[in-house]
């Protein structure tokens, strides 16, 4: 491995990245910074700090969403974890504001990333916002790195028509070998390579999505799953694609 990036759900990265990249010589460390109410929530300033500091991704809400625990049940953890913190909150985050499309704070956020090499992720969003962020963006004309997190998690769960309607330039697609694992069990193998078949072309990029307890560590899962896509008649000439090319690509 040649970069990681480091992602927490309770706040900021860029600290500890910043620190593990200065000791370890040859190796790329990336943090940055999730958008839940442990930071303030959807807000500028935070991202603008993050920024400073030196930060090179900014996720949307992923806990915290609205969507989240729409989609799981429950907000401020995942179902195979144990009980959230007791402060966790009774309403979930959205980009959307009062008028149904995204909100002023959205605008300010993508107007910090525009023209930076600073990746925007989706988090725990819900397909709808997905596609009103990417339409801000569009609408908006200017350049904002867009990667859409774990596509076949549970959140968002994106089908082939979805994905095919967000591609553009600038917009990456995130497969996670979390996703397949037991722990997940939110997709399998069979159908990550059925959908990499029917879109090639993509902006594919493999993440292990690891450092649950008990889970594989990161080097150890991306083995995992490119061993499993393989088996499924992923050939290698995509692998590297998404392993290696469209990660410089989005970090350059």
């Amino acid at each position: 491995m040649r970069g990681v990036v480091l992602k927490a759900h309770h706040g900021s990265t860029v600290e500890v990245a910043a620190t593990v990249d200065r000791h370890f010589e040859g190796l790329t460390v990336l943090g940055g910074v999730v958008l839940n109410q442990f930071v303030g929530g959807i807000h500028p300033l935070v991202v603008e700090q993050t920024m400073a500091l030196g930060g090179r991704f900014v996720w949307m809400p992923t806990i915290h969403a609205a969507h989240h625990g729409a989609a799981t049940g429950r907000l401020g953890a995942f179902p195979f974890q144990g009980e959230p913190l007791a402060h966790t909150p009774a309403i979930g985050l959205s980009v959307f504001g009062p008028s149904g499309r995204v909100s002023p704070a959205v605008h300010e956020i993508l107007a910090l990333l525009y023209g930076t090499n600073v990746v925007l992720g989706t988090g725990h969003l819900a397909p709808a916002e997905i596609f009103e962020l990417r339409r801000a963006i569009v609408d908006d004309g200017r350049r904002v790195r867009l990667l859409i997190n774990h596509v076949l998690f549970t959140v968002p769960s994106l089908d082939r028509a979805e994905l095919d309607a967000l591609s553009g330039p600038d917009v990456y697609f995130e497969l996670c070998d979390f996703s397949c694992s037991p722990m997940a069990n939110a997709t399998t193998p069979a159908k990550v390579a059925s959908l990499v078949s029917v879109l090639p072309n993509a902006r594919w990029v493999m993440a292990s999505d690891s450092g649950q307890r008990d889970n594989l560590h990161s080097p150890e899962a991306l083995m995992r799953y490119c061993t499993a896509l393989t088996r499924e008649g992923v050939d290698q000439e995509l692998l590297e694609r998404m392993l290696n090319t469209h990660p410089t690509e989005l970090v350059a």
